[in-house]
């Protein structure tokens, strides 16, 4: 007797997808943070953005950020949609670490602004990041002195400011 093709094309199905399930369950899985909601740029990331999700090795990004702790309290540099895994590469200890060089965080509620800074009026390294100055401004007075009039007073822009980062008027790192 012979028996009817469809029982082995079933027992062949049964098979396969056994064993398919086998390979899969038998790869190891690895735990890598994955965004729930979008994260938009400068935003101090919270346990509610994010979560743990489970990938096979393979599927898992080699820059992709593998626990809470190394996400939780650190700020995004770039947007960082839903859904989206989230890479290590673009957190920043310090606001504005990444996407604008700043050595010191930038407070809520404060501004960041550019002063040009030469080398020789860096106070030779006295500025550092994290520092706090006064920035006056002391008009040229042989390049705005009208013959006859007094010469323009300085005017103070800022007391008590947070330096960020030193950089040039050419935008380059200064450098000790």
């Amino acid at each position: 007797m012979r028996a009817p093709r469809g029982i082995y094309l079933a027992l062949f199905l049964v098979a396969a997808l056994g064993a398919s399930a086998l390979v899969y369950l038998g790869q190891p899985r690895n735990g890598i943070v994955r965004a729930t909601t979008d994260i938009a740029v400068l935003t101090p990331i919270t346990a509610d953005m994010v979560e743990i999700v489970s990938v096979g090795p393979a599927d898992a990004p080699p820059n992709a950020a593998r626990s809470l702790d190394a996400v939780i309290g650190r700020y995004a540099s770039v947007p960082i949609l839903a859904g989206q895994d989230v890479d290590v590469r673009i957190l920043e200890t310090n606001p504005g670490q990444l996407a604008f060089g700043f050595g010191a965080p930038l407070e809520a509620g404060q501004v960041a602004f550019a002063v040009p800074v030469e080398p020789g009026q860096a106070v030779g390294g006295a500025l550092v990041p994290g520092a706090r100055v006064d920035v006056v401004a002391v008009p040229n007075a042989l390049k705005t002195q009208v013959s006859g009039t007094d010469s323009p007073a300085a005017v103070v822009l800022g007391l008590g400011l947070v330096v960020l980062t030193i950089r040039t008027p050419e935008g380059q790192q200064l450098s000790d």
